[in-house]
């Protein structure tokens, strides 16, 4: 009989760990960005967010497929924007949607 510790690696699928190295690059990014703007409770929970982000989505896969759907749609936004919060009142999808 395997231990259960070695048998939660031995149950994790190709999409939990990409959905891991995405969390984490999108983390690292983050924080290489914005870590100079954070003070250090913001820090502190930032780093605890992302491997709670792991974890959870790890045991529940739907958040896991939300998550990664809302991140899709929070980087076009981002893009749309294109560096001017002005074309919020210019480009349609950031006007009427």
């Amino acid at each position: 009989m395997q231990p259960p510790a070695h048998r939660f690696w031995q149950q994790r699928t190709a999409f939990d760990w990409t959905f891991a190295v995405l969390v984490l690059a999108g983390g690292v990014a983050l924080w290489w960005r914005l870590h100079g703007v954070m003070d250090g409770y913001d820090q502190a929970i930032f780093i605890a967010f992302v491997p709670a982000l792991i974890a959870l989505g790890w045991w529940w896969r739907a958040l896991a497929r939300l998550a990664v759907v809302v991140g899709v749609f929070a980087l076009a936004a981002i893009a749309l924007y294109r560096g001017d919060v002005q074309r919020a009142e210019q480009a349609f999808w950031l006007k009427y949607l």
